[in-house]
C-alpha cells in the first residue's frame, strides 16, 4: 500500500478480509543528503514525526492484522546508498522498526540500487546488526528481500544480490521475486 495513495484502511479491513499489509516505500530524502528514513523520499514525511501511519497500523493490529514495511523500490534514493556505514544504515532501519513496532521488514531492491555492490554490502551488514539487536532483546525480526524478475527469470544482478547476501550471511528469511 503506497503512502502517497493510501486507501481508507477502515474500508479495506471491513470489506476485504485482508489483515496483512506491506506499506511502501521508505527511502532517503530525494535530495540524497541525509541518512534519515522518510516516506517515498519526501523530506516533509519523516518517519520520526509520523502519526498517520501509526494510527493506520494501530487499526490494522486492533483488527487482528499486522504490517511489514518495505524499504527501497524502483524509484527514489535507497537508504543503503545515502547511509555511509552499516551502523548508520542499521540505525535508520531500527528507527522505523521501533517507531512501528515491526517484526517484519522488506528490502525492495531494484532500479539503480540493484548492482550497487558497496550499497549491497552495507545493506547486508546492517541486516546482521538488526538481527543481532532483535535477538539481544528477545525478539525476532523477519527480513524479506524483493528483487525484480522478467518472464525469463531473475537477471544476473538479482542473482548476484542473492549470492552476496548468502556470502555475507545476512540471514534473509524470504526471497521474493516480482
Amino acid at each position: 500500500m503506497p503512502f502517497d495513495d493510501a486507501q481508507n484502511i477502515d474500508d479495506i479491513l471491513a470489506n476485504s478480509g485482508v489483515k496483512q499489509f506491506i506499506l511502501a516505500f521508505v527511502l532517503a530524502p530525494t535530495d540524497g543528503q541525509d541518512c534519515i528514513p522518510v516516506w517515498n523520499g519526501h523530506r516533509n514525511r519523516l518517519i520520526s514525526d509520523d502519526t498517520f501511519i501509526v494510527e493506520m497500523i494501530d487499526k490494522i493490529r486492533n483488527a487482528g492484522g499486522d504490517v511489514s514495511i518495505s524499504f527501497g523500490g524502483a524509484f527514489g534514493i535507497e537508504l543503503g546508498h545515502v547511509c555511509k556505514t552499516a551502523e548508520q544504515l542499521a540505525a535508520a532501519y531500527q528507527l522505523v522498526i521501533d517507531k512501528y513496532r515491526l517484526t517484519h521488514i522488506d528490502l525492495d531492491i531494484e532500479g539503480d540500487s540493484l548492482g550497487a555492490v558497496e550499497d549491497e554490502r552495507r545493506r547486508f551488514e546492517a541486516i546482521k546488526i538488526l538481527k543481532n539487536n532483535a535477538r539481544q532483546n528477545g525478539r525476532k525480526l523477519f527480513v524479506s528481500l524483493t528483487l525484480p524478475t522478467t518472464a525469463m527469470g531473475i537477471n544476473d544482478a538479482g542473482k548476484e544480490e542473492i549470492r552476496l547476501a548468502l556470502q555475507q550471511q545476512a540471514e534473509i528469511d524470504l526471497y521474493s521475486l516480482m
